[in-house]
């Protein structure tokens, strides 16, 4: 077995989050006449009041993530787990178990993570100040994660065994 490592960080989960939610917010702020309406900061994600929240969805993003790729987890180790968020944090990293002849990418398997976290973080966002807009994201963390589980299985095709019909 060897160790993929892959390292997540905040700032840039953050960012997703906030461009998509200025998005949405540009797009159902405006009024008739083109003026954009009081709604605007009410969707968006931007300022320093939100951080523990998005600390919160972040946290919670990560965590559910461990649990469903739990079987390639390195990290197997008992630990002790608060609700207490710290200030600070800047980065999660993930060290997952594969085998030697694993021919994923650790690229692709990067942007994925990255890609469900994000996606994940902006539906239960949007969950909270516009729920007609969080399936779309909902399904797009879906479907990161059964990427990241594809990923994480590829093997060598020459060492796997196919049954002939």
């Amino acid at each position: 077995m060897k160790e993929v490592v892959i390292q997540l960080n905040r700032a840039e989960v953050v960012y997703d989050l906030q461009f998509a939610t200025n998005r949405i917010a540009r797009l159902v702020s405006l009024d008739k006449d083109g003026k954009q309406t009081k709604i605007n900061s009410s969707i968006s994600a931007e300022g320093k009041d939100n951080d523990d929240y998005v600390n919160r969805l972040i946290t919670s993003a990560v965590s559910e993530l461990r649990s469903n790729t739990a079987w390639a987890n390195a990290e197997k180790s008992g630990s002790v787990v608060d609700n207490n968020l710290s200030e600070k944090i800047g980065r999660w990293v993930f060290v997952f178990k594969v085998p030697m002849s694993w021919r994923g990418n650790t690229q692709v398997l990067g942007d994925k993570i990255h890609e469900y976290v994000s996606n994940k973080v902006t539906a239960g966002w949007l969950k909270m100040v516009a729920p007609g807009y969080t399936q779309t994201y909902r399904e797009e963390a879906d479907s990161a994660l059964n990427d990241i589980k594809h990923e994480l299985r590829k093997d060598d095709p020459e060492k796997t065994e196919f049954t002939q019909l």
